[in-house]
């Protein structure tokens, strides 16, 4: 329990650590799409592996979900 309490303090120290680095201006802003295409991704998870699959269309919306 000490080594999982120390783990998440220099968790918390790292992320104060980036937040005090990071240059103004938003937080996010809109994604251009220039043409139709697909991507996959992959991660490590407790429960396993995840995987994602995401497909644009031409209009730059995912054409295939209702």
């Amino acid at each position: 329990m000490h080594v999982k309490m120390a783990e998440f303090a220099e968790s918390v120290s790292i992320i104060l650590s980036a937040l005090d680095k990071m240059p103004g201006g938003p937080l996010s802003l809109p994604v251009k799409f220039s043409a139709a295409g697909s991507a996959s991704g992959w991660a490590e998870s407790p429960r396993g592996e995840i995987l994602h699959w995401v497909e644009i269309g031409a209009t730059g919306a995912s054409d295939g979900l209702k």
